[in-house]
């Protein structure tokens, strides 16, 4: 697959803790994430469109699908970016997100 990025720009923006969640998690697993300072994400897309977003409008979705333990710790977990304003925006590299694990 190819496509023309002559017209696309990439712009990091930091994702708020605020913005940062966890899905798929084990019913016996309390999951949080440690990122206080929130996590830098490198999106790309159009200029103007870049230009208008908002971080808020910037989700990091640790999916915990398939995390387990036997005793409460960290792990880094994957994540993904999701960015609900524009479909004309994807996000580029891999992302983990460091979280406390408690079993429980």
């Amino acid at each position: 697959m190819s496509f023309d990025t002559e017209e696309l720009a990439e712009q990091t923006f930091t994702v708020a803790e605020e913005n940062i969640e966890v899905i798929h998690g084990a019913e016996n697993l309390e999951i949080t994430p440690v990122q206080s300072r929130g996590i830098n994400v490198q999106l790309v897309g159009p200029v103007d469109v870049l230009e208008s977003l908002l971080p808020e409008n910037i989700i990091v979705q640790v999916d915990a699908f398939g995390v387990t333990a036997t005793e409460s710790g960290q792990q880094t977990i994957r994540a993904r970016v999701l960015v609900g304003s524009s479909n004309q925006v994807f996000a580029v590299c891999a992302y983990e997100v460091l979280c406390d694990v408690k079993v429980g």
